[in-house]
């Protein structure tokens, strides 16, 4: 490689450090950390802390990176906020964006569906009964076209519709 200066640069004035790794795997397992849960606890911030660790865990796994004990640790913590949106679910399926401080919202519970859904297919335990739960309340709430009369309630439906597209329902 090289690592060419500006002419008008002081070569004086800094510092250059290299870091040599055998592969791009290599500085993959570095760079990755296992995020861990912080002071938000709305299902959201949950629920992206979820994807960002399973994918990380899965790209270990699919690379064939020997990384036991980051991926451990990745799936811990995916285990764990798999069980705290299941503790968040309301009675009648939904979800909303503070647990069960406030009422069930579509786009949320579209969102958490399809993090629960990548769990399982990754393997974890999500209890169907869940799934089917946030099924039943999203499908009991799909607005019908005529129905819609801004872009905001049009764009929730289709992402609504987009996180039931793998069921067996005749929307």
């Amino acid at each position: 490689e090289l690592v060419s200066l500006p002419l008008n640069a002081d070569p004086s004035a800094g510092s250059l450090s290299v870091s040599l790794m055998p592969s791009l795997t290599a500085l993959l397992v570095e760079g990755i950390q296992v995020i861990e849960a912080d002071s938000y606890f709305d299902n959201v911030s949950t629920l992206s802390r979820l994807l960002a660790n399973l994918q990380a865990a899965l790209a270990l796994r699919e690379l064939g990176v020997d990384a036991t004990q980051l991926e451990a640790d990745l799936i811990e913590q995916v285990e764990k906020d798999v069980r705290t949106l299941l503790e968040a679910q309301h009675f009648e399926g939904g979800w909303g964006w503070w647990g069960e401080s406030e009422t069930s919202d579509t786009f949320i519970t579209a969102y958490v569906l399809l993090g629960l859904e990548a769990a399982a297919k990754a393997g974890l335990d999500v209890s169907e009964h869940f799934i089917d739960l946030a099924v039943g309340y999203l499908q009991e709430r799909i607005t019908r076209p005529g129905e819609i009369s801004t872009s905001r309630e049009l764009d929730r439906l289709v992402f609504q519709v987009y996180a039931l597209r793998d069921q067996d329902l005749n929307l």
